[in-house]
């Protein structure tokens, strides 16, 4: 069976001085039409508890409750993410329901993507005094002994089949929580959110901690595939990265790093939409996509010339938190406006990992990220070269990405220089929109 899911799988180990006031909405185009990103304020999903017959019953009875799955997936930490990253904007609501046993094992060849989508998509689950249409969204949590299913999600894309009547189309997303027999091994519901970071090219030249946030794996998996979904139209892209082996981006590209490392999927380990390698934030690009930001916490420049901006720390409330630019209009039908989002982190609740010694340096400048118009890619403003192991494999190297005091980025597009740090924490900076072919009314 193929689909077109969105394939999720985390690796954790997630005062102004302005010369133009004021911020219109954005109006990117898709296929010749207009699509605004309007606020996204609240969502309801129902959390299906999935279990199978082959589990033995002493691990069963190390399953979560009811009540205790509803803390974890909607009422706790995970409610408080989404609080944080859209500026109180959103509401997460939702109801856990289960377990629901089905009928067949899992064995060894039904362990796919493809079998768990079918099997549950065709389970006919009995909700009492609820539909479909009461929720936004469907959450699978597949519970098993040996099989961990991956993160997926699918924004009105897969099937439902509720009280007899099957619901096509639906923002459907799965996870599994993994509760193995063995001792020597970790279950994937209890454990903790971990980041790892490398800080040099032999292979034990590593470290790895749990998230001092507290979210647990499956949490963390669990708000990357919400997020994915979260539009309701078209899901929301993977964090990545462009670095070029100790230069800028717009420099030739380095031909020692494989080719993936100009666009690489999941490269932006300080996102959560990027597996939350380093941090757990959301970057402001798809805060903006989920309409999260506006004139009183961002700013928004797109025509050409200079100006003057002071940013805060991105989790701020109250205050100006990103700088949005956009640089050219593309008239193709398929593409959005491109340009740049600029966003300042420090080691508060979900980005407390970056109190680190390695990592400390990226809250000392701000963190520069290029866009398609949707997807957003992490660009390297410290460049450094990249670590190499035993067998020829490269990383990023993440502890020093910024852009700090008395350093500029500069390219065809943009110039972002005088970067200095206020005494309150937050970061003033000039930035220059260059004139390369700009329309003037292209709003």
């Amino acid at each position: 069976m193929k689909r077109s899911l969105y394939i999720g799988i985390i690796l954790l180990l997630f005062f102004p001085i302005e010369s133009q006031e004021g911020r219109k909405s954005l109006e990117p185009k898709v296929n010749g039409k207009t699509m605004e990103y309007t606020i996204i304020n609240k969502r309801n999903v129902a959390v299906i508890l999935i279990d199978f017959p082959d589990t033995p019953l002493e691990i069963k009875d190390k399953f979560p409750s009811i009540s205790e799955a509803q803390e974890y997936f909607i009422d706790g930490l995970v409610k408080d993410y989404f609080t944080t990253i859209s500026y109180n904007k959103f509401k997460l609501t939702g109801k856990v329901f289960g377990y629901y046993t089905m009928p067949d094992s899992l064995s060894e060849e039904r362990q796919n993507n493809d079998y768990v989508i079918n099997i549950t998509e065709n389970y006919n689950l009995q909700f009492d005094g609820y539909s479909v249409e009461d929720f936004d969204t469907v959450a699978f949590i597949i519970f098993h002994h040996e099989y961990e299913q991956g993160g997926l999600s699918a924004s009105r894309y897969a099937n439902v089949t509720m009280n007899g009547k099957r619901y096509e189309n639906q923002n459907v997303i799965y996870l599994g929580a993994l509760f193995p027999g063995a001792d020597d091994r970790e279950d994937t519901y209890y454990r903790a959110a971990k980041y790892q970071i490398r800080f040099g090219n032999n292979n034990g030249d590593f470290e790895e901690h749990g998230h001092p946030c507290g979210l647990k794996y499956n949490q963390a998996i669990f708000i990357h595939e919400f997020i994915h979904q979260i539009q309701g139209k078209e899901n929301i892209p993977h964090a990545n990265s462009c670095t070029n082996n100790g230069k800028y981006d717009f420099e030739k590209p380095d031909t020692e790093q494989p080719e993936s490392f100009i666009d690489l999927e999941y490269g932006n380990g300080f996102d959560i939409m990027g597996g939350g390698r380093i941090a757990l934030s959301l970057n402001a690009g798809y805060r903006y996509l989920c309409g999260w930001l506006d004139e009183e916490n961002s700013y928004n420049f797109e025509q050409p010339g200079s100006y003057s901006v002071t940013i805060y720390p991105l989790n701020r409330k109250k205050q100006k938190i990103a700088a949005e630019i956009r640089t050219r209009h593309v008239k193709k039908t398929e593409e959005n406006y491109s340009g740049y989002f600029i966003e300042l982190r420090k080691p508060d609740r979900w980005d407390a990992s970056l109190a680190n010694p390695h990592l400390f340096n990226n809250t000392r400048g701000l963190l520069v990220y290029k866009t398609d118009g949707y997807k957003t890619m992490l660009l390297d403003m410290s460049p450094s070269k990249n670590f190499i192991d035993n067998n020829n494999k490269h990383y990023v190297d993440y502890r020093n990405m910024s852009l700090k005091e008395g350093m500029e980025y500069e390219n065809s597009d943009i110039k972002i220089w005088n970067v200095q740090e206020n005494y309150d924490g937050s970061y003033v900076m000039d930035i220059e929109i260059k004139n390369n072919n700009i329309f003037k009314f292209w709003r």
